[in-house]
């Protein structure tokens, strides 16, 4: 140890001097929060808590902020899938993209599905999907394939089922 050197911080064997711990209240040390939370929930949830809870038969209390929230996400659900206006607060053309995204996917899955079929329809096969598919949801690929085919005047392409093993 060298004159000026606190107690025990430089190290015996390298001679170089180790940094002191942060104590409970030195520098460097938490402070504890300002309102711990109540009953193990986080802070946030309660003030949500707060902000739905209201006296009885209130829109608040009767799980209206809940069936509101269900309502705006089936208009969203709406205008991505059918072409639907967009609800309120969400950019029209930033849900064009997605929707068009969406039909290409869909379109891609169609593909890969029935290669043979995609192939039938020709190198319009996407335009033509993506025109067709515009305001009708997905309720399946094989029905999806089975609705355009028929659309289109063709027969719809075999739906092959293989069994599951392993169950």
């Amino acid at each position: 140890m060298t004159p000026g050197d606190p107690a025990g911080t430089r190290s015996p064997s390298t001679g170089r001097t180790a940094p002191e711990p942060a104590s409970a209240h030195g520098p460097g040390a938490r402070t504890p929060p300002a309102e711990p939370p109540a009953a193990g929930r986080p802070p946030d949830r309660e003030s949500a808590a707060a902000e739905n809870s209201g006296p009885p038969g209130s829109a608040a209390g009767s799980g209206r902020a809940r069936g509101t929230l269900a309502e705006q996400q089936a208009a969203l659900v709406r205008a991505l899938v059918t072409g639907a206006p967009p609800p309120p607060g969400f950019d029209a053309g930033d849900l064009d993209a997605t929707a068009h995204a969406l039909l290409h996917k869909r379109a891609g899955d169609l593909a890969r599905r029935f290669p043979v079929f995609a192939h039938a329809c020709g190198p319009d096969f996407t335009a033509l999907f993506l025109a067709w598919a515009r305001t009708r949801p997905k309720v399946s690929t094989a029905a999806d394939a089975a609705a355009f085919a028929a659309h289109l005047g063709v027969p719809p392409p075999a739906i092959r089922r293989f069994p599951r093993f392993g169950r």
